[in-house]
């Protein structure tokens, strides 16, 4: 019989201990990636915390493990706000800019000159896939094509007027949350490797596809 397992939520919070270096870190990496200018804007950005997110999302990461969660979830805030307005609206502007990105993980690097968003993710790309295994790097180069490729599908959603049928919801949803993302993240920053026939098993895959959907349906 198979035995019931009790969830006690919340569950007990945790916080990396470098987690004061990874603040003093973060802010230098996006200052020189330009993903954040000088003045009101650094202040802006560093009301957000993005290395506390990151400290409670992985509270075993320390040094570089740590530092790419938080550049990531940096990046995350950042390239989502170039959204908000006239882009959010123009499906096919918002296909172009997100093709550059997508172009990045299949090998091909930023140009001189290139946008601030562009730059930062090649960096965060090449310190991924250093050293992870050929399955991890096919795979997450799968969740941010997902990622990017989604936010012209929003667009089109947002000149929709009306909301479309949960099926696609989900699909559009689940691509721009990019939740599946910091799961996979959750992998390098601890250092381990998920066996391809661990990673596929019916368990993992429902708890997965939970942990993904729960906090894009908020």
């Amino acid at each position: 019989m198979p035995q019931d397992i009790e969830f006690h939520l919340p569950f007990p919070g945790s916080l990396s201990a470098d987690l004061e270096g990874a603040r003093q870190r973060n802010l230098a990496w996006v200052r020189r990636m330009g993903l954040v200018g000088q003045g009101r804007s650094l202040e802006w950005y560093a009301s957000w915390d993005m290395p506390r997110l990151a400290a409670l999302g992985f509270p075993y990461a320390q040094g570089a493990a740590l530092d790419l969660c938080a550049d990531a979830m940096a990046l995350f805030f950042v390239f989502d706000d170039q959204f908000d307005g006239f882009l959010g609206r123009s499906p096919s502007r918002a296909a172009a800019v997100c093709q550059r990105m997508i172009d990045i993980v299949h090998g091909t690097l930023p140009r001189a000159g290139a946008d601030a968003c562009s730059v930062a993710f090649a960096d965060i790309w090449a310190r991924s896939i250093d050293g992870a295994h050929p399955g991890w790097v096919a795979r997450a180069s799968h969740e941010w094509e997902y990622y990017f490729a989604a936010q012209a599908h929003e667009a089109i959603g947002r000149l929709r007027g009306a909301p479309a049928d949960m099926e696609t919801y989900l699909q559009v949803r689940r691509g721009i949350a990019g939740t599946d993302l910091p799961l996979s993240l959750g992998e390098r920053a601890v250092g381990i490797i998920v066996p391809a026939a661990a990673f596929h098993s019916p368990q993992l895959r429902i708890m997965r596809q939970t942990a993904i959907d729960v906090p894009g349906s908020r």
